[in-house]
């Protein structure tokens, strides 16, 4: 089940009703080709992870995307709507992951899974009502046992069971076979984020400028490194040499701007976008502003801030570069090679 919002080819609420229907194709089938993933790529515009109803920066957010998808992953994760406690009763079967979610009478419940099998279930009781709960691991022995270590359900296969709980305690749920104090250590390690989540064009996080003397850029549209002269920047050379480079320049917010090797000028939009791309000049304004775009295929676009729109190789790479584009195809594509 994945029905999308009458009229509008965007999110939907199909993702919330088919997690609450306990269809775990809605979320799962055909990855990556499916409406959560595809909804964030196409509305999912803000590095705060924010959406924005027109696909594009807007003068403020529009937070029915990101409720959708948060709402879908925790109806996929745990339910309890008659009574009864679901564990993962529609998560993916390809997904790993962890959560926290609340249920009724003050009750939250973390989950771990791996490849869609739970692996930790942990149940912190916010009142005295027992707890009625489907098996997380059907046909097998399964074992309740509470913050002290008492065990407070012993070994049984039941579908269904109930577990009779004390405010404020956590019961850790575990297959009798595998029980938790046997699961593998591993400590929690980390550093600080230093670059941003991408999927596709959307992002968490902003980019700083590539911290690289010099980058190329070769145009997916015909192959060739984009060339800079005199005259506006073409796709035009088969060899990566001082015409073909260009030193990456902070502009601020985590856009860049970039100087060309051939003649020491910053690369501008020209005529607010309207004219093609040539380096020729000596200060960075927002006709020389672009953002980094980062594609799914591992090469780049440039959004240039003259006029909010996507660079181009346009004619298959035989005119000059001009931004002038509101989607990204082959000849918006470029690799970025450092020199």
């Amino acid at each position: 089940m994945a029905k999308q919002a009458a009229r509008t080819a965007g999110w939907t609420i199909g993702l919330v009703l088919g997690a609450a229907l306990l269809c775990p194709p809605t979320l799962a089938q055909n990855p990556p080709q499916n409406d959560l993933l595809n909804a964030t790529k196409s509305y999912q515009v803000y590095p705060s992870g924010l959406a924005n109803l027109g696909a594009s920066k807007g003068d403020e957010p529009y937070v029915e995307q990101s409720g959708v998808a948060a709402a879908s992953i925790s109806e996929a994760l745990v339910q309890d709507y008659d009574g009864l406690l679901r564990i993962a009763p529609a998560f993916p079967s390809n997904w790993s992951g962890e959560g926290t979610v609340f249920i009724q009478h003050n009750t939250k419940v973390d989950v771990q899974f791996t490849n869609g099998t739970p692996s930790t279930v942990a149940i912190v009781s916010g009142s005295n009502t027992p707890i009625s709960i489907r098996s997380p691991w059907p046909g097998q022995s399964v074992t309740v046992i509470d913050n002290t270590g008492a065990t407070v359900v012993g070994a049984q296969s039941n579908a269904s069971f109930t577990i009779p709980v004390q405010s404020g305690r956590t019961y850790l749920v575990e297959r009798t076979s595998s029980p938790t104090t046997t699961l593998p250590f591993a400590a929690v390690t980390g550093s600080p984020a230093r670059a941003a989540r991408h999927l596709n064009a959307a992002t968490l996080g902003i980019d700083g400028a590539p911290q690289t003397a010099a980058i190329s850029l070769r145009a997916h549209a015909n192959g060739k490194f984009v060339t800079a002269s005199s005259q506006p920047l073409i796709a035009s050379s088969s060899s990566d040499g001082t015409g073909q480079q260009f030193d990456v320049l902070d502009a601020g917010s985590g856009n860049i701007a970039l100087r060309a090797h051939a003649n020491g000028n910053i690369v501008t939009a020209d005529n607010a976008g309207a004219s093609p791309l040539i380096a020729n000049r000596t200060a960075v304004g927002q006709w020389e502003t672009f953002a980094l775009l980062h594609n799914g295929d591992g090469s780049v676009s440039l959004r240039a801030q003259a006029n909010n729109m996507i660079v181009t190789a346009d004619n298959a790479g035989a005119s000059p570069l001009i931004a002038n584009r509101t989607a990204i195809g082959p000849w918006e594509e470029f690799d970025l090679i450092n020199d």
